[in-house]
């Protein structure tokens, strides 16, 4: 799936607003700009602004999601990135999780097509097939599925930051990372798209969980060592292979979904784009963001 800026933004003036008070950045993103964010490279901030376009122009939220971003930091946290990494999130938790109901009928209720709705149907029964497993959620992610009640009081839903010392480009490869997919890669997280896995977290399920297959018609408990793969219709289609090799189980193994460099990727590729494809955004779908109307 190709980039679409539903608005123009420009670097300069993401640099004037570094350090300030959160600012509005396109609908459904706040964005507060560390201070640190002012020495990124201009690649990065040029990324980092149509990523949120891409976003806001191709998923339905109808509630504003903070975020904040720094270079070399997490966001406003004062954490530096974690070394080796090109980019880290850290993701506010919800004052509480939800139980099985009230994120089922969440899901449902938030699905706009019938499809979606056939396929959550189909993965979260009525009954909770975990039994008493607990049911995690990041707080942008419950706001966007009208969760409001579980939502705590801090302001930050998301806190991202970028790699200093690291090459970017947006458009043409230039030996460097993708700026736009690595973007996309780390809010996506924060926004929910995320998994647990056993023998890391044996209890605790998130709702991607719930379309992680073994084979057609099992859903995977297995460790995260163990082949598995995302699929939208009770396993049948495998639609990516979910990451087996270190790092989040919940990124893809290279190779196995749209595109060989798709940006969920677990591992960057160097000068390459690294696009946000049709099944990030189905992914994206079956976890209540709905493609914009």
């Amino acid at each position: 799936m190709g980039f679409v800026l539903k608005s123009p933004f420009t670097v300069a003036g993401l640099q004037q607003c570094a350090g300030k008070s959160a600012i509005s950045v396109g609908i459904p993103f706040n964005v507060t700009f560390d201070s640190s964010w002012a020495s990124a490279p201009a690649a990065l901030q040029e990324g980092f602004t149509q990523a949120l376009a891409n976003f806001s122009a191709n998923l339905f939220v109808p509630v504003t999601i903070n975020l904040a971003v720094g270079h070399g930091f997490v966001g406003t946290t004062g954490q530096s990135v974690q070394a080796g990494a090109s980019a880290q999130t850290i993701s506010t938790q919800p004052s509480s999780t939800p139980t099985y109901a009230q994120l089922r009928d969440a899901l449902i209720n938030n699905a706009k097509t019938p499809e979606a709705i056939n396929a959550l149907t189909f993965a979260f029964p009525s009954s909770d097939p975990t039994g008493a497993f607990v049911w995690n959620i990041t707080q942008a992610h419950c706001k966007a599925l009208g969760l409001n009640a579980l939502v705590s009081s801090t302001v930050l839903d998301i806190n991202t930051g970028f790699q200093s010392g690291e090459t970017w480009f947006v458009g043409t490869p230039n030996g460097g990372l993708d700026a736009v997919g690595t973007v996309m890669h780390e809010v996506s997280e924060g926004l929910g798209r995320q998994m647990a896995v056993a023998p890391t977290q044996p209890d605790i399920w998130w709702t991607l969980n719930r379309f992680r297959y073994a084979s057609a018609g099992v859903v995977s408990t297995a460790n995260g060592s163990t082949a598995s793969y995302f699929s939208i219709d009770n396993g049948t289609t495998n639609l990516g292979n979910f990451n087996t090799h270190g790092g989040d189980p919940f990124d893809w193994d290279a190779g196995t979904v749209d595109s060989s460099t798709d940006c969920c990727n677990a591992f960057a590729s160097s000068n390459a784009v690294e696009p946000f494809t049709a099944t990030d955004y189905a992914l994206m779908d079956m976890i209540g963001y709905s493609a914009a109307p």
